[in-house]
């Protein structure tokens, strides 16, 4: 009888030491979560399309300097009437900077008309690069950074 009792006490202490260990484990996982990196969210192209439409130029047009850059974007793609728009090389290397200039009262949520004259250095014949139109974040969040790629030919 002593061997029996002896065994249970064995068998208890170690369902009582296996269930305290895991009961440590979770409460650690759950009082203490922790961020690795947060990963910004990046709108999809449909939401960006719904944001703002390029009028000129069409994607992969031949562009030379200067050009006239026309579209539409939305109120909340503005921030004080402007947005900015950079031309790129295909490397990805700023070539020109512009700033979009709202053509209606820019605080809306509907579209509003933009222009603005480009003006960049002679580049290589046939080259390709990219019209960058950034949606104006003066908070610098990234959650508020959202663009549009236009391909485009030199």
């Amino acid at each position: 009888m002593s061997k029996l009792l002896y065994i249970c006490i064995v068998v208890i202490l170690i369902i009582f030491i296996t269930v305290s260990s895991q009961d440590k484990s979770v409460s650690t996982i759950t009082e203490t979560p922790k961020v690795i990196e947060q990963i910004p969210v990046i709108p999809e192209a449909s939401k960006i399309a719904d944001m703002i439409q390029i009028s000129s130029p069409l994607p992969n047009g031949i562009i030379t300097s200067p050009i006239q850059l026309s579209g539409r974007a939305r109120g909340n793609w503005y921030f004080e009437a402007s947005f900015p728009i950079e031309l790129q090389d295909n490397q990805g290397n700023v070539i020109a900077v512009a700033i979009a200039q709202a053509q209606g009262e820019w605080m809306t949520e509907d579209f509003v008309p933009f222009s603005v004259n480009l003006t960049f250095a002679p580049q290589v014949a046939g080259s390709k690069g990219q019209l960058v139109f950034k949606k104006d974040n003066p908070s610098g969040m990234p959650e508020n950074d959202a663009s549009l790629i236009v391909p485009v030919q030199f």
